[in-house]
């Protein structure tokens, strides 16, 4: 008897899921087709079984395209109830009224939803995308506001701060990016990633150049006991491929910091990276200037070297002073260090002797052609 009772449990089952796939697949074929009318009948019937976000939604829509504003209101409400905690519903509720001609009641639920906000930051900040998401952006504002007001000490100035770039207004959004800044500075990798993505720093005449330049340069002057906003500018400078600019602002910060030139270095091989061998020659001489008791020292040596040689082998245009001072960097590195071979090995080359480096660079490579 129980055999009997579970195998037909399970062909009533099996007959359900069928008779269920089979109206998802109508469902959608309706849908797709722009029958909204016979499509609105299966998802009904599928909502009413499984009241998912997938088939409300595609009910939802079929009774907004059909104009059936009765059925659809009660719908939102009915989901709305069920999903209590989802404020992209009660904004949907309002979006609703409005596509219904009814924008009185529109603006009241859009209010209600404002005024309803709790101390709950997740609450807050989906209200928030909701509404940008149906362009009310005077109650996403509002939506923030009321959040800042709940909860002073909450950090919502990445919300903010995409308010302000949504709306075209860039110096407030750089306002947000950069108060965050200052109370989480271990955060200006995120902070530079968005200012990059919203703001063009290409070029340094222009008007998100300039405004981001002056903003740090205010917060660095201001802000001394902390060194992010020196940081962010020689960021900046590199974004704009400045390493001459940002050369001069990183041996500041080394400076203030009583730095290893650590951060100098870096700039050396981002510079050298970018063919900016003038750069990148004077950021590892800086740091050869500090001693050789120096944890770079020797890295800086090799680098220097290095430079002059991607330069002239690179280039193969060039005078022979520029020569002269490559044999002369290359023998001094010998006498500083000996015959070492971290430094006195280049790609491609292996080991030479300054002879030998000598001939490599000499008049032949440099009068050869280069073809193309």
């Amino acid at each position: 008897m129980k055999n009997l009772i579970l195998l037909l449990f399970t062909l009533v089952s099996l007959s359900l899921y069928a008779q269920t796939d089979t109206d998802i697949q109508l469902a959608q074929h309706y849908y797709l087709s722009g029958d909204f009318e016979k499509a609105a009948s299966y998802y009904e019937k599928i909502y009413a079984n499984s009241p998912t976000k997938v088939y409300f939604n595609r009910y939802y829509d079929c009774l907004m395209q059909l104009k059936d504003y009765k059925t659809a209101e009660k719908l939102v409400k009915k989901h709305a109830q069920m999903n209590k905690g989802d404020g992209e519903l009660k904004v949907l509720l309002g979006s609703f009224y409005e596509d219904a001609g009814e924008p009185a009641k529109a603006q009241k639920v859009y209010q209600d939803i404002v005024s309803e906000l709790t101390s709950n930051p997740s609450q807050i900040i989906n209200t928030y995308q909701s509404f940008v998401a149906k362009n009310k952006m005077d109650f996403a504002k509002q939506t923030l506001d009321r959040g800042r007001k709940l909860m002073p000490s909450y950090p919502f100035n990445f919300q903010y701060a995409d308010f302000f770039a949504l709306s075209g207004n860039k110096a407030e959004m750089v306002r947000e990016y950069l108060d965050y800044l200052e109370t989480q500075p271990m955060m200006y990798e995120s902070i530079q990633a968005a200012i990059a993505l919203r703001t063009d720093l290409s070029n340094s005449e222009g008007q998100d150049f300039l405004a981001l330049k002056e903003a740090l340069i205010l917060r660095a002057q201001k802000n001394t006991s902390t060194l992010v906003f020196s940081e962010m500018l020689v960021w900046l400078f590199i974004q704009n491929r400045n390493f001459s600019g940002a050369y001069n602002h990183v041996v500041a910060l080394d400076k203030r910091n009583n730095g290893d030139g650590g951060r100098v270095y870096d700039l050396g091989g981002i510079a050298l990276e970018n063919k900016d061998y003038e750069t990148a020659r004077k950021c590892f001489n800086y740091v050869l200037e500090l001693g050789p008791n120096g944890n770079l020292y020797l890295s800086a040596l090799k680098s220097l070297l290095g430079a002059r040689y991607k330069e002239i082998t690179t280039n193969r245009s060039y005078k022979s002073d520029e020569i002269n001072a490559a044999l002369m960097e290359y023998e001094n590195a010998i006498q500083k260090v000996g015959k070492n071979p971290e430094i006195t090995r280049f790609k491609g080359l292996g080991e030479i002797s300054p002879d030998e480096f000598k001939y490599f660079i000499g008049k032949d490579i440099r009068l050869e052609a280069v073809m193309s």
